[in-house]
């Protein structure tokens, strides 16, 4: 690993140009030389020196070792690595610096393995090295008027220090064939020096992957899904509000300044591995999560706005203040083990779930504050030095009382009064009141029953409608045990409560409480649109699994695009704020109405005639025939081309952020989709570029961090794939998971359904929907299953669930009533699941207007004697079954036995004929009938063969 004296303080930007120091008082040459205050500063402070005859030399061109060293020295990188460069020996001066530079990861040698140090560097060739010591990203918009002269392997490091104001040109021009002279290098690193910070706004991960990057000054984190990982940084590190509710990861990172944390979600900042003296947090909207993680080491977290801090075990926070810049009734949980607590603001709430705290302390002006110290909790020292609620059944070792208006649920081991406190101070302990002078009371005032046994068993969404509303509507949601249903927003982790009472907090959700198997109503004014979810909890805090909600925009709204949605590398996917529908003649126009550019929009082209539109409620899904490659790729919609469900036309062309190409994964060990194995089967594949990729249910969706949560949390599993491992043979076992539908995501990339242990699905032949008049109850029937099975009806796929029912002992079927469908056509979904395996797929079965099944017509009979050998029911079987004018259909014919009476059918000729067998007797034939809304009737025949 790479390594830095941490008391590297001041940097010193040694220029090893000569051997010989300059003589004082000779001839300068700097005199009128535009770099002249630049190199007069640093001859001053001992930075720079000049050759033995007192001249500078400014206009001399930078050989490679000399730029080399002056990277080296201002960056800090002082490990050297093994070379092998022909022109390069260890008596050389500068084979230190080389070994370094390699070692730092930004040169390498030419195809013929020499460096050429006395060459002199290009002012391209030194834009590469100093992006790939400072580690960043490439940019390819360099806005010089010579940028046809820039090489194209160069442009990126071009790009990328131009935009953080590291070079500038002149008149407009970059020169990147001129040599870089001395006086250019000492104004490039000075504006390295003394730039305010680096600002990092791409996603992807930043530093090497392996060693150490170095930072002079600050860095900026400032975009959703960036990593930043092996870096120390001599100065200000922030996650800046430009990552809103996003994430961002910080992994084997030590910060000499503060660390300020201004953006990320209600999931999302991970410090790992990290060394940080302070962290500041402070977002303007919402709260935000922290995960310390790894062997951190972080000195003090300042909190002045609401968040959740999770401290792993194996890391070390010594102090959190809770500032008194902290809103009333802000929100704070604090996860871990922490040395000192300091409550400074009032009127706030901290939630300790679980963790140790050795000293928490509560300010004189942090009054009406309270503590809930969950079971799982203890502090060994409280000292309370203004009124507070100490709620929860955690526990205090010692308690110090400076103040009146003190109420504990459960009494400390310890309580002692502090200095200059009267010894009649009151404290309220399990609702009774005691001077605090008295002895504390050992075990808990108020005795509660031995808890009843665990209970695991996560509730259950019974029934959700409707699954899409306009803004205003209601939601109605049932869950099969008592507790609270939650509407909150996708991207919140739903496997933990206290995620979700954070949410509510933070006014990215709401919830009700709810009795078992009892409906509750959401209403939806005043929420934001877009996309939402449904989780029930019981009350033990198991949670079920989401139902998804989409709130549209009220009908008087205009019509406007939302978001997208990309499924990689072959779709794109549109989202408005309504209901859409083609405002063209047909969809051949509306295709000519959307066009696909592959340059950042500079150009847009017509889409092919393999691509394919499809539209389906609020989305517009366009379907590649060929997988889009590289970046900069937006697709279009031109106004006038659709319109919302009220009218509204689309006023302005809409168009997409540039889209990159995903990363690419491909199934080795099973190539038939969807993948369907057992619990304890391996998944092998291989990806093509460096990522997460997360083995987790279907029903996840949102950020990463909600990702990470549910494999933590052993509902998924995941692989961090290294740029090592792209394009080999990766393997994830499913040992441990529950059976289910599952996802295998790459992040940022393609997904492939995967179905551990799933039930078989139904088949068409099984399903009788009974759609009755309006007065009567709707109802479905399900034959063919074996005991134990459960049917789900639902009304759309996966959500909206209607009802559901398992199979008696002994029972073959099952019917499940109380449904209300449509008196006009419409179409169901029906999944099984079988004990022990997971929810098959959906099917879906269509349904007409409202109709009573048909019924079978008694006593029909079949005599098989004399020349009668057989006898043939043709179509429409009205000599078996009536239904109200429906067409009947034969869907099977049963003989109960084949000696007696043979039976044949066929169904697309509509015919059944039933035949003499060898042996004489009686028997009967079971024909099943179905009419077009699919409902079923059995007619039993009567055989006799005599």
């Amino acid at each position: 690993m790479l390594k830095r004296k941490w008391s590297l303080i001041v940097l010193a930007f040694i220029f090893c140009f000569s051997s010989f120091a300059s003589a004082a008082g000779q001839k300068s040459d700097i005199k009128g030389h535009w770099a002249e205050p630049l190199i007069a500063a640093w001859k001053s402070k001992g930075l720079i020196n000049g050759y033995k005859d007192g001249t500078f030399k400014p206009d001399t061109p930078v050989s490679k070792s000399e730029w080399i060293k002056l990277i080296n020295s201002s960056l800090g990188y002082t490990e050297q690595a093994e070379f092998t460069y022909k022109d390069v020996r260890k008596s050389d001066w500068f084979a230190g610096e080389v070994g370094k530079a390699v070692a730092a990861g930004y040169i390498g040698g030419d195809s013929a393995g020499v460096f050429m140090p006395s060459q002199s560097v290009t002012r391209e060739q030194a834009a590469v090295m100093l992006q790939k010591a400072l580690w960043l990203p490439s940019e390819e918009g360099a806005s010089f008027l010579d940028n046809e002269e820039i090489d194209k392997a160069s442009l990126g490091a071009v790009g990328a220090l131009q935009k953080q104001g590291l070079i500038a040109g002149a008149n407009g021009k970059f020169k990147p064939k001129s040599s870089l002279t001395r006086a250019e290098a000492v104004a490039l690193l000075d504006r390295v020096v003394k730039a305010d910070a680096i600002v990092f706004d791409k996603p992807g991960t930043i530093g090497p992957a392996a060693g150490q990057a170095y930072y002079p000054k600050s860095i900026v984190l400032n975009v959703s899904g960036i990593k930043l990982q092996n870096a120390q940084i001599n100065g200000n590190l922030t996650v800046g509000s430009a990552v809103g509710d996003g994430d961002a990861f910080v992994d084997n990172v030590k910060v000499t300044g503060t660390t300020f944390v201004q953006g990320g979600g209600a999931n999302s900042v991970h410090f790992k591995n990290t060394a940080m003296v302070t962290i500041v947090v402070d977002k303007q909207t919402g709260a935000v999560r922290i995960a310390v993680e790894g062997q951190s080491q972080i000195g003090t977290i300042t909190l002045q706005s609401g968040a959740n801090i999770e401290s792993a075990n194996t890391a070390s926070v010594n102090t959190v203040s809770l500032s008194d810049k902290l809103p009333a009734d802000s929100y704070v949980r604090l996860s871990g083990t922490y040395s000192t607590v300091n409550v400074l603001a009032q009127s706030i709430i901290v939630d300790i779930p679980d963790g140790s705290i050795e000293d928490l302390n509560i300010d004189d002006d942090a009054a009406d504050s309270t503590i809930k110290l969950q079971k799982e909790a203890s502090v060994l020292n409280m000292i309370l030095n203004a009124a507070a609620q100490i709620l929860g059944e955690g526990k205090v070792g010692n308690a110090v009382i400076n103040a009146e208006g003190v109420e504990m649920d459960k009494a400390p081991d310890n309580v002692k009064l502090g200095q200059d406190v009267k010894g009649d101070v009151q404290i309220t302990v399990g609702g009774q009141s005691r001077p605090a002078s008295e002895p504390a009371v050992q075990s808990p005032v108020v005795v509660t029953p031995p808890s009843a046994p665990s209970d695991s068993t996560p509730p259950t969404l019974t029934a959700v409608s409707p699954s899409m509303v306009t803004v205003g509507q209601a939601v109605y949601a049932t869950s099969n045990e008592a507790g609270t249903i939650y509407l909150v927003k996708d991207v919140i982790v739903h496997t933990s409560t206290t995620y979700l009472e954070l949410a509510v907090q933070n006014g990215d959700g709401i919830k009700l409480s709810a009795q078992a198997a009892t409906a509750v109503t959401f209403q939806t004014a005043g929420l934001a649109i877009g996309n939402w979810k449904l989780v029930a909890a019981d009350g033990t805090g198991n949670t079920s699994s989401p139902a998804a909600i989409t709130i549209l925009a009220a009908n008087g709204d205009g019509l406007a695009y939302r978001n997208y949605a990309i499924g990689y590398n072959s779709s794109i996917f549109i989202i408005f704020n309504k209901m859409i529908v083609n405002n063209m003649s047909d969809m051949d126009e509306l295709k000519s109405r959307v066009s696909f550019s592959t340059d950042n929009g500079a150009t847009f082209s017509s889409l092919q005639s393999g691509d394919q539109l499809y539209i389906s409620s609020d989305t517009l899904f366009v379907v590649f025939e060929n997988e889009f490659r590289g970046g900069g790729n937006i697709l279009k919609v031109a106004a006038n081309s659709l319109r919302d469900t009220n009218g509204n036309v689309l006023a302005a062309d809409v168009m997409t952020p540039a889209i990159s190409q995903g990363v690419n994964l491909s199934m080795i060990s099973h190539t038939v989709l969807p993948v369907m194995i057992d619990v304890g089967d391996d998944l092998i594949f291989s990806v093509d570029r460096a990522t997460m990729v997360y083995l987790v249910p279907q029903s996840t969706n949102g950020n990463q961090t909600v990702y990470d949560s549910t494999v933590t949390d052993g509902l998924g599993k995941a692989i961090d794939v290294s740029s090592d491992d792209v394009d080999k043979p990766l393997t994830l076992d499913t040992a441990g998971l529950q059976p289910g539908k599952y996802r295998l995501h790459a992040w940022n990339g393609e997904s492939v359904s995967v179905e551990i242990s799933v039930s078989p699905p139904l088949e068409y032949t099984q399903i009788a929907i009974y759609n009755r008049a309006p007065s009567e109850e709707d109802s479905v029937t399900i034959t063919g299953l074996i005991e134990g099975d459960v049917i789900k009806v639902y009304s759309s796929p996966g959500s909206g669930l209607l009802g559901s029912g398992t199979v008696a002992s002994g029972q073959t079927s099952v019917t499940i009533g109380n449904l209300t469908l449509n008196d006009v056509s419409g179409i169901l979904f029906f999944t099984r699941t079988q004990a022990g395996k997971g929810e098959s797929s959906e099917i879906g079965y269509g349904y007409s207007d409202a109709n009573d099944p048909p019924v079978a017509i008694d006593n029909v009979t079949v005599a098989l004697n004399g020349t009668t050998t057989s006898q043939t029911f043709s179509y429409p079987y009205s000599e078996l079954a009536t239904d109200s004018g429906e067409s009947l259909r034969i869907v099977n014919a049963v003989s109960s036995d084949t000696d007696v009476a043979t039976v044949t059918w066929n169904g697309e000729y509509g015919e059944v004929t039933i035949s003499r067998g060898s042996a004489t007797g009686t028997c009967t034939v079971t024909v099943t009938l179905k009419d077009s809304p699919g409902l079923l009737v059995d007619v039993i025949v009567t055989v006799t063969n005599n």
